[in-house]
C-alpha cells in the first residue's frame, strides 16, 4: 500500500520504519499477521505544521499533529 507522511521535518529512517509497522498494524486484514501489509512510505515537508504528523493512506487522513490534538482538548474542555 502507499501511504504519504506529512511532517514538519523530514524523518529518519528509524522513525520511518516505525510508521511502516504502525500503519501495518492498523491496515492489516483481518486474520493477517500484521507484518503481511507492506507499506511504501513518501514523505512530504509540511512547515504549517508545529509538531507531529499526518499521515495519507488512501481515502483515509490520520492527523497526530499537535493542532488536531490542541483543537481535540479544546473541544473536549469545552463540553464540561
Amino acid at each position: 500500500m502507499q501511504a504519504t507522511v506529512y511532517s514538519p521535518d523530514k524523518l529518519t529512517a528509524a522513525q520511518l520504519k516505525k510508521l511502516e509497522e504502525y500503519l501495518a498494524k492498523k491496515y492489516a486484514p483481518k486474520g493477517t499477521p500484521s507484518g503481511k501489509t507492506k507499506f511504501s512510505l513518501s514523505q512530504e515537508v509540511d512547515e504549517s505544521l508545529l509538531a507531529g504528523i499526518k499521515l495519507q493512506v488512501g481515502s483515509d487522513m490520520i492527523d497526530l499533529s499537535a493542532r488536531a490534538k490542541l483543537d481535540n482538548l479544546r473541544e473536549n474542555l469545552l463540553k464540561i
